[in-house]
């Protein structure tokens, strides 16, 4: 009877001498911070929101949190934090149509702004976007959407728009019907280290100024890394000074879902990355592998919106000038392009006529269009200095887009395959330091 009370009584104090310590969410924070523990009810947590001041912070304990409104920021220096991306998940499914259908909501002249470890899944359009504000950070985040149907999914799921210094940094984006990782419009840009899977455009940086996108992993979507600029009176003109180094961008064939009529839903499925309508770009020391429409292309806003007219936006120029592609490794793309678009139904025509050097679509591919306005006149084979070297043994081609008939039947009369022209070196861009 001793031996058995003596156990009883060791049992309990080793189970309460290892029960877990009290969820402090704030733990760390310095300055003003406010716990939302789990279980905490959603006015509790809206209301806190809707009085923030300067310099608060927003701590989420573990567990989902059922939201069905926009949390809207809208003081400087705000913080929203988790205990970990795959640990605190604020889950936006009920989230009410009729607004903004965003998860977090930074409005114009949020500075400050920080967001991370955590989940934010199943918003209506935008997981997390940020306006017109400065010194912003996305870091260790998570973005998804759950449903079956990937055509109902959000937009966006890391959403800067309009602002300077953004980071987005260790995060996992994935569902977009857009996006995953979309700044536009802004500058001053560091976007590394993320994981970007099963977006329509997996990271795109549009509109913007001195960008550097790095060791990301980009992988299974239907495009992966693009940049381009698009014309419109509310756009930031004359994107340019964007690098886009040691990332991995792999697998990325996964069928255009986009059902807007964007310019992404025009995105051909297997495609590595696009320049388009941007200047001064440098691409190098990436690996691409198994995209199986195209590696890595530069493009005119002609080839998707070939009626476009100057008149119809004078301050947008539609073609690239000074990309370097270089130092990049390339194996097993361009094998069986996606004819569901237009650009991807020419090149697989192309392969199954056998124009090109070798049965898979080029590494390497200009459009060939120029700006007699932009043109250097000093290099009249190469005017818009579109740069392919060190790449290893990869083909080139020159689509002579502006050449080519409607249905692009006459590819294999306008094509041309020599590289020489085009391999040449540029001027190496400076980092992009905050």
């Amino acid at each position: 009877m001793k031996l058995t009370l003596s156990a009883a009584l060791c049992a309990a104090f080793v189970a309460s001498c290892s029960s877990p310590p009290t969820e402090n969410p704030c733990a760390g924070v310095t300055g003003h911070c406010v716990a939302f523990p789990t279980n905490t009810p959603e006015q509790t947590i809206q209301d806190a929101v809707a009085q923030a001041k300067t310099g608060d912070t927003f701590a989420f304990g573990t567990g989902v949190f059922s939201l069905t409104n926009t949390l809207t920021v809208t003081q400087k220096n705000i913080t929203v934090k988790g205990m970990g991306m795959n640990t605190t998940t604020l889950d936006f499914k009920g989230l009410s149509k009729s607004g903004s259908g965003t998860g977090i909501d930074a409005l114009d002249g949020s500075d400050g702004f920080r967001v991370h470890d955590l989940a934010v899944r199943d918003t209506s359009k935008n997981g997390i976007k940020v306006k017109g504000s400065q010194n912003v950070a996305f870091q260790k985040v998570k973005v998804y959407w759950t449903a079956a149907d990937a055509g109902t999914h959000g937009d966006y799921a890391v959403y800067p728009v309009f602002c300077t210094h953004v980071l987005v940094e260790d995060s996992d984006i994935s569902g977009s019907s857009d996006a995953g990782i979309y700044v536009g419009q802004s500058k001053t840009i560091v976007v590394r280290r993320n994981t970007v899977h099963d977006n329509v455009a997996g990271i795109e940086i549009e509109n913007s100024y001195d960008a550097d996108v790095s060791d990301n992993t980009v992988h299974d979507n239907t495009g992966g890394l693009v940049v381009f600029d698009l014309p419109g009176s509310g756009n930031q003109h004359d994107g340019h000074s964007i690098r886009l180094f040691r990332n991995t961008i792999k697998d990325n064939n996964t069928g255009n879902f986009n059902v807007t009529g964007s310019t992404v839903a025009k995105i051909p499925a297997g495609t590595g990355t696009f320049v388009m309508a941007t200047r001064d770009v440098e691409v190098f020391q990436n690996t691409y592998s198994n995209n199986q429409t195209s590696a890595c292309s530069v493009i005119s806003y002609y080839l998707p919106d070939p009626t476009w007219k100057s008149m119809q936006d004078p301050a947008y120029v539609p073609v690239s000038k000074n990309v370097w592609f270089h130092d990049n490794t390339l194996a097993g793309n361009g094998l069986q392009p996606d004819g569901h678009t237009q650009l991807g139904l020419l090149l697989r025509i192309g392969l199954g006529q056998n124009i090109f050097p070798h049965p898979q679509v080029p590494d390497e591919i200009w459009d060939g269009i120029t700006d007699p306005t932009r043109a250097d006149a000093a290099s009249p084979n190469n005017p818009m200095h579109i740069c392919f070297s060190d790449n290893g043994t990869v083909d080139f081609m020159n689509l002579h887009a502006d050449k080519l008939d409607a249905t692009g039947s006459n590819l294999a009369q306008v094509m041309t395959t020599d590289a020489s022209a085009y391999t040449c070196k540029l001027t190496p861009l400076p980092e992009v330091a905050f």
